[in-house]
């Protein structure tokens, strides 16, 4: 018997029109990029990728905060925090 997880992998694959033999994931991208700026001393999370925006479309928020970050590295994405450098100011 199968997980729920696996059901779940094994319809996207024949969505896709994958044999179950071959790579699911080889082409997905898990990354998730938010910026981390100190904004009046408090820490806010920007989005930083395209992804991040199409997930920021959900919560109707500007930016997210310590919880749905935690969600979204839950779900199985990888949240990575990027900086800004002395080029960028």
């Amino acid at each position: 018997m199968q997980t729920k997880q696996a059901q779940a992998y094994d319809v996207l694959r024949r969505a896709r029109g994958l044999q179950p033999s071959e790579g699911f994931f080889e082409d997905w991208n898990f990354d998730f990029m938010v910026e981390a700026r100190n904004v009046y001393g408090k820490e806010l999370y920007y989005p930083a990728s395209d992804r991040a925006k199409i997930f920021l479309k959900l919560t109707g928020k500007k930016t997210f905060d310590k919880y749905e970050l935690k969600i979204i590295q839950d779900v199985g994405y990888n949240v990575i925090f990027t900086t800004k450098t002395m080029e960028d100011l």
